[in-house]
């Protein structure tokens, strides 16, 4: 526990995020302040992005600038289960393709229409996609997780988009085991099914994609 607070006290101060961070000093041994030439290494803002200042509140930035989705399984999958949408939606989206359907929320100019949301705490905005994903750019608000699923437990949700590794043909998901040796937990998937109305699993009907092409704005 320790460990995990000196772990985020370091990410606060060395980005300067926009909210506090609240601890109980019994649980703070030392801050340790990372130099700025050990950012990218140590502590980037995700696994690929070092800094961003629309994440952190800082500034915003023209959701039209965000670049789409180019044509492929992902963004037609995306757009499908987009579909599902209507006005004033509470959504949660998942880690994987449901990423997408921000983008396509964006691109059809309704995502001021929909409250999007990931688990961590993201209420609004454009959520960072892939390996970013988490943070999102022109939050809304940003909760702490216990908050976050709080509002989820008691029903907030209308709708969530998850991923799925396997489905099998009586309707049972796997989302935590995906290979022999690879174990990664439910996340806050058992949650967020339970108590939300209405379930969209986004993924192809085979296990190593479709093996599409995208070009010229189609699927081939």
């Amino acid at each position: 526990a320790r460990a995990c607070v000196r772990a985020c006290l370091c990410v606060f101060i060395v980005h300067a995020c926009f909210f506090s961070v609240w601890t109980t000093g019994a649980l703070v041994d030392c801050v340790v302040v990372v130099p700025p030439s050990d950012h990218a290494t140590q502590h980037g803002m995700s696994y690929f992005t070092t800094y961003d200042p629309s994440w952190s509140h800082e500034v915003r930035v023209p959701l039209e600038d965000i670049p789409s989705l180019p044509v492929s399984e992902r963004s037609v999958i995306a757009r499908r289960a987009a579909m599902e949408l209507s006005p004033g939606d509470s959504v949660n989206l998942g880690i994987g393709m449901p990423d997408g359907v921000a983008s396509v929320a964006n691109e059809e100019k309704v995502l001021d229409r929909i409250f999007l949301s990931t688990e961590c705490g993201i209420h609004g905005g454009m959520g960072a996609a892939g390996h970013d994903f988490g943070p999102a750019a022109n939050a809304d608000a940003v909760v702490e997780m216990n908050h976050m699923f709080d509002y989820y437990n008691g029903g907030g949700l209308d709708i969530c988009f998850l991923g799925a590794a396997q489905i099998s043909k009586s309707g049972d998901v796997n989302v935590s085991r995906l290979s022999d040796d690879r174990l990664t937990g439910p996340g806050g998937f058992m949650d967020i099914t339970q108590a939300t109305n209405k379930v969209v699993y986004m993924g192809a009907f085979t296990a190593g994609g479709v093996g599409g092409e995208g070009g010229g704005g189609k699927l081939s």
